[in-house]
């Protein structure tokens, strides 16, 4: 009976630990403004979601960017004449700096 309940135990501890991690979370309002990479600018994702990075550039300087927690994030990458918008996705503690 001790192997079995210990054995439950590790697969739940094993999908909450998959399912669930922290992400840094920041969305700047102005080119001058950059993401604090604190433990206080974090969420934590919720089932379905990913941590997720999303930047657009003009030239060689960023026009805003966000990080944080999304349900249903879509690797993006596009390019036009002189800017660049970019959004990743990913799946562990703090992956999206």
């Amino acid at each position: 009976m001790h192997k079995f309940l210990a054995c439950g135990l590790w697969i739940l501890l094993s999908i909450s630990s998959v399912s669930a991690v922290w992400c840094h979370h920041c969305e700047t309002k102005s080119v001058k403004e950059r993401c604090p990479m604190k433990e206080e600018a974090r969420c934590w994702t919720a089932p379905g979601e990913t941590c997720y990075s999303q930047n657009l550039y003009l030239g060689n300087k960023i026009l805003f960017m966000r990080y944080g927690c999304f349900k249903g994030c879509r690797y993006i990458y596009k390019t036009a004449k002189f800017m660049w918008h970019s959004v990743t996705c990913c799946n562990k503690n703090y992956c999206n700096k």
